[in-house]
């Protein structure tokens, strides 16, 4: 498929609020060698990560995985920045990190060397110290308070309430994890890679109990052996489609 096709489908089904989170995930069910995912990627991987994020209007992060992956810089490729600008868009999606204990410095990379608009989401529970000198060092504007246990409905409200609706989160496993729980996930696109590490962090930290949540396959590539999947729950259902060969 070409990029245009691949950004026809990672366009968001609804004019309201749609989260979608983008995983990577080796055979055994692990997301990381030696705490980073790169090890795990690949080129098809890369492609469509890339797209979903040119088709977002922000990228959302855990603060522990924009610190473990170092996040910075543009984060976009050139030429999908000048589609979003051909589209009338900003050329770089939002960076949104969620720190809700205010702990991420203020002089991380993923905030100081951020071309793009950049928003901390912390909890009002967090330290009043620690807000403050996030809000010296970017400006009031850029972070934004979520109520007690900062709940990921919150925070896509608060997100949706500055304009953004399409939101492509990246982790890490914490923060999907608690976005299943308050289910407040619309889209799963789970990178399958062809390989078993047999040790390392799953896609999401064990519960004290089970919590089922169903989903539905939207869609399904296949590229050297390498799955990537997307699959939406089952209010967003909607018919799939399996593409395989490297198409």
């Amino acid at each position: 498929m070409s990029d245009g096709d691949l950004l026809a489908e990672a366009a968001a089904p609804t004019s309201g609020s749609f989260v979608r989170f983008s995983m990577v995930s080796s055979l055994d069910g692990r997301i990381s060698v030696d705490g980073v995912s790169a090890p795990l990627s690949s080129a098809a991987d890369s492609r469509r990560f890339h797209l979903l994020r040119c088709a977002a209007d922000a990228v959302v992060v855990g603060a522990g995985t924009a610190l473990a992956e170092g996040y910075r810089g543009e984060m976009l490729p050139k030429p999908l920045q000048e589609i979003r600008s051909g589209q009338g868009r900003s050329p770089l999606p939002t960076t949104v990190v969620l720190s809700a204990s205010g702990s991420i410095p203020a002089d991380a990379p993923v905030l100081t060397d951020a071309p793009a608009p950049t928003i901390v989401v912390v909890s009002d529970e967090a330290p009043r110290t620690k807000r403050e000198a996030l809000s010296d060092a970017l400006g009031t504007h850029a972070v934004v308070t979520v109520g007690p246990g900062a709940n990921p409905r919150d925070i896509t409200a608060a997100l949706a309430a500055r304009g953004l609706l399409h939101l492509h989160h990246e982790g890490g496993p914490t923060v999907l994890s608690r976005y299943l729980s308050a289910d407040a996930v619309d889209s799963l696109c789970l990178t399958l890679a062809p390989s078993i590490l047999m040790s390392g962090p799953g896609l999401v930290p064990d519960l004290d109990s089970p919590l089922l949540r169903d989903f539905s396959l939207h869609a399904l590539f296949e590229e050297d052996s390498v799955l990537l999947a997307d699959y939406r729950r089952h209010h967003n259902h909607a018919a799939g489609t399996i593409i395989g060969g490297g198409q």
